[in-house]
């Protein structure tokens, strides 16, 4: 699942870099939520990109996940950032 706050986004184009070991069918799933998600913003655009961006989206182990994320919880399918206010 994943819940994005549409109304706070405040950037005409956002960059997305996917990282990690992604299959095809990773990839053309993430790039069709892509277009779900910029059909639905009105004032904002995602793209992906190869280069830095605003958004990394990780397609790693459960086993790499601490090198990426060091709150993560061992076993945990989700991660859940704290709110940003």
């Amino acid at each position: 699942m994943i819940q994005v706050e549409l109304s706070n986004l405040m950037f005409p184009k956002i960059s997305v870099k996917i990282s990690g070991q992604p299959t095809r069918e990773d990839r053309l799933e993430f790039e069709k939520i892509i277009d779900e998600l910029n059909e639905m913003m009105e004032s904002s655009q995602l793209y992906i990109t190869e280069d830095e961006a605003i958004i990394t989206v990780y397609y790693v182990t459960l086993d790499e996940m601490p090198k990426i994320e060091p709150n993560y919880v061992s076993e945990s399918w989700d991660f859940k950032f704290p709110s940003c206010h």
